[in-house]
């Protein structure tokens, strides 16, 4: 009710900003997209979970719609990373970064990221965990994880996790630190700039 319309809108006014030839704008549209996406999944969990964790479905039906579900969260969490390097790098080193900051540069690392993170999460195909057509009939619920999926789960959460999230702490802090020192912006300013910064950080954590 909420994430479509707001997703439709943002996808629209970022579009706008990649028209302008803006590279935050590259990384932002792909973020609206991606969560999109993501939450187009979100009607089969909440059908799968009103029946009790039952999947109605066949097994090839949970396996992509987990493969779906699981490629968006994490492209979602390296967009955010590119976005906070794109604006450490915008601030802190803002005259080296003006033949860098290219919006060519920016859509193939967005590429890149898809890429990376489809090819990452092909074994959800060959988890028996998706199997939602033997035993209990649930979808990537598990009641017994095996040695795959623990080494899976580790994984995706020291890279898509722990990394990511040293990645938004070091480069808002670099930020800070600069925006700080600046002798050209008010105390208001930098008070926004801060709140912003640790905003990030925050809500990153909480979702």
């Amino acid at each position: 009710v909420v994430g479509l319309p707001a997703n439709l809108l943002t996808l629209y006014l970022t579009w706008l900003q990649v028209c302008r030839k803006n590279v935050l704008g590259v990384y932002l549209w792909s973020l609206s997209l991606c969560d999109l996406t993501y939450l187009l999944t979100l009607p089969l969990w909440a059908h799968y979970v009103s029946r009790g964790h039952v999947w109605p479905w066949s097994s090839a039906v949970c396996k992509l719609t987990g493969y779906i579900f699981f490629n968006n969260m994490y492209i979602s969490i390296f967009l955010l990373c590119c976005i906070s390097c794109d604006r450490y790098v915008a601030v802190v080193y803002s005259v080296e970064s003006r033949g860098l900051r290219r919006q060519r540069l920016a859509v193939l690392i967005g590429l890149a990221i898809v890429l990376l993170v489809a090819v990452g999460h092909l074994p959800v195909f060959t988890m028996s965990e998706g199997d939602a057509a033997e035993g209990d009939q649930r979808c990537f619920e598990p009641s017994q994880s095996s040695p795959t999926v623990m080494c899976f789960n580790y994984a995706r959460f020291i890279v898509g996790f722990l990394i990511p999230l040293l990645l938004l702490m070091a480069t808002n802090r670099g930020i800070l630190v600069n925006v700080q020192r600046s002798t050209g912006l008010r105390h208001e300013q930098k008070r926004h700039v801060r709140w912003l910064a640790l905003a990030v950080v925050i809500l990153f954590l909480v979702c």
